[in-house]
């Protein structure tokens, strides 16, 4: 059996995911903001932290790279190679350029490359039947996006020639849709841009996340954007996708009161849990596994979604037509 451990981390606004390789080390795709949960993890002496084999940063906003900071700090983190995007937008966020620059202190330039892909995808690793690619952009895709969200890297991690996991960034969806290859039904989705794509409202977007067909969708929640968005869950709901929001919730993960507003984010909409393919799970930090490409969570996330089952919306049902 081919398996291999995912983690979505809790940053609010931003992105942070880890994949842990057979060896131990880690794959890195974006870090969060400053002072992330996923930066604190690493800057903590106390603990045995793994090397970082990859270090992956889709694009230089601040909400995906602000935690690099405190991770090059770090005494105990190793980072073995780096891969980023240069981008060619004017409105790049100067701040995390400049701190993209102290890599070159910490690493060494020998060992920072490019995201950018040639005609084929690029391959950034393979462990046993699993590769991870970058599908976009190539030089001219990024030379003329006009903004660090467009040009922003898309990834995704393959069993065999199956895409499994898709990293959208802060992308399109439509953009995602063209150049992701296969007949959709990958088991996970992350964002893209936290939890409402720059898109999504638009009805040719809504075409292409049908074509995706995700089986579950990561969403960012607690951000100055309002992520998650209500429709954008709702668009989710009619292609039987699953929402896993990140902003933990006291009441129902703790107490399983759902007949009050639990938080600012997806489990405020009511989404029904238990009568239907498309339930909400809020969960914060999440983490599953990959089992020859089929998703795979752990003892926790599945627990609280037990629990989640057990103590079932009482609210009315906000998404009926998009259920049917």
């Amino acid at each position: 059996m081919n398996k291999i451990q995912l983690d979505f981390w809790n940053v609010g606004q931003g992105d942070a995911s880890t994949i842990t390789l057979p060896d131990g080390s880690l794959c890195v795709i974006d870090v969060g903001p400053a002072n992330s949960s996923l930066s604190r993890w690493f800057s903590d002496s106390k603990r045995n932290i793994p090397d970082i084999k990859y270090l992956i940063l889709t694009h230089n906003d601040a909400d995906h790279v602000g935690g690099l900071q405190c991770i090059l700090q770090a005494p105990n983190v190793r980072i073995e190679k780096v891969r980023l995007l240069a981008e060619a937008t004017k409105n790049g966020n100067n701040r995390a350029v400049t701190l993209i620059e102290k890599l070159y202190g910490k690493v060494g330039q020998e060992k920072i490359g490019s995201l950018v892909r040639q005609e084929e995808p690029l391959t950034l690793g393979s462990w046993n039947n699993y590769t991870l690619k970058v599908y976009f952009p190539n030089f001219v895709e990024n030379l003329i996006n006009h903004s660090p969200n467009t040009t922003s890297a898309i990834l995704a991690l393959c069993y065999e020639d199956n895409v499994c996991v898709i990293w959208g960034a802060d992308n399109y969806l439509k953009t995602i849709d063209e150049h992701i290859p296969g007949e959709g039904d990958s088991e996970m989705l992350f964002g893209p841009h936290h939890g409402a794509p720059l898109d999504f409202e638009k009805e040719e977007q809504k075409n292409a996340i049908g074509n995706l067909k995700p089986k579950r969708c990561f969403i960012s929640a607690g951000n100055g954007y309002k992520h998650p968005n209500i429709d954008y869950i709702k668009i989710l709901a009619g292609i039987k996708c699953q929402a896993m929001c990140s902003r933990l919730s006291t009441h129902c993960r703790e107490k399983g009161n759902l007949k009050k507003a639990v938080h600012d984010s997806a489990g405020y909409y009511s989404i029904p849990l238990s009568t239907n393919d498309c339930s909400l799970q809020c969960c914060g930090h999440i983490r599953f596994y990959l089992e020859d490409g089929v998703l795979v969570f752990d003892e926790d996330s599945q627990g609280h979604a037990e629990r989640l089952e057990k103590f079932k919306c009482q609210f009315p049902c906000q998404i009926d037509q998009c259920c049917n």
